[in-house]
């Protein structure tokens, strides 16, 4: 008796292999790939159910909410289910137009563990990603006071407000604001060229809010009223440095890119964001 079921077993397994390689043909189960994307409608030794074989796009190996094909009422995975927004994002995905998890209009974001780069005096403050580079930064307004009243540069937070453009730079409305930790080391500033963040360099808007520096700029103009220079003929500084003239020459000069007046410019925290510094 044993003998006969393990022989029955084996004869299912070999059809089964066989049907496996010779889908399609008489005695076994065809499977039905129309979209060409490696998955059947038919199931079973076909693999995975593929819930609609006219669209490449819809499979069980779509990773639906890592793409954040959200919301849309598709479900791309063939899970039976569409997938939900998420409630936390980066400030990757809130200042990149282009990331698929890019917020809706008006919708309120929660960021964490993002670090302040820079406290200003128009109510409000600088975070970044921790890991820098493009896309990283944002400029939170804090309109009613939520964030600490001691709040330093290295402080990491937890955010929740809506984005929104203010005269053609991204900001969150913060809401609420959460203290999590101190002390924390502030992003590294990405080297960049000057005028591949000065409008309408290639790499601006991408590096706004973004703690930056130029390498080697050269003084090329200078507006005293308003306390800022121009570096290599393109970016402005937005900082009033005593005795600066004409053909002065840096090191390297660092600060947050900021966008103001139709142009972006470096806004240096203080004088040490200079080399040599311009202070004492």
């Amino acid at each position: 008796m044993r003998r006969t079921k393990v022989y029955y077993i084996g004869v299912l397994l070999v059809f089964g292999f066989c049907c496996a390689l010779l889908a399609g043909q008489d005695g076994c189960e065809p499977c039905t790939d129309r979209d060409g994307d490696g998955y059947a409608r038919e199931g079973g030794i076909c693999g995975p159910v593929d819930c609609d074989d006219l669209e490449p796009d819809i499979n069980p190996g779509i990773d639906e909410a890592g793409f954040c094909l959200c919301d849309d009422g598709i479900d791309q995975d063939c899970d039976g289910v569409d997938c939900q927004l998420p409630e936390i994002y980066t400030i990757y995905q809130i200042q990149n137009p282009d990331d698929p998890c890019h917020p809706a209009p008006d919708s309120e974001v929660t960021i964490v563990g993002v670090i302040v780069t820079e406290v200003t005096s128009q109510g409000g403050f600088f975070v970044e990603e921790p890991e820098g580079g493009p896309w990283s930064g944002i400029f939170v307004y804090d309109p009613s006071g939520a964030a600490p009243s001691d709040l330093f540069p290295g402080d990491e937070l937890t955010i929740t407000g809506v984005p929104a453009e203010y005269y053609d730079m991204t900001e969150i409305g913060a809401t609420e604001i959460m203290r999590t930790g101190t002390c924390e080391p502030i992003p590294a500033p990405s080297v960049v060229d000057s005028c591949d963040v000065a409008a309408p360099g290639p790499l601006a808007e991408s590096y706004e809010s973004v703690l930056i520096q130029v390498l080697g700029p050269v003084v090329t103009d200078i507006i005293i009223m308003c306390g800022q220079f121009e570096v290599d003929h393109c970016l402005w500084i937005d900082c009033e440095v005593p005795g600066i003239e004409l053909g002065d020459t840096f090191d390297s000069i660092a600060g947050i890119l900021i966008y103001s007046y139709g142009g972006f410019k470096i806004n240096p925290g203080d004088c040490s964001d200079f080399d040599p510094p311009v202070c004492g």
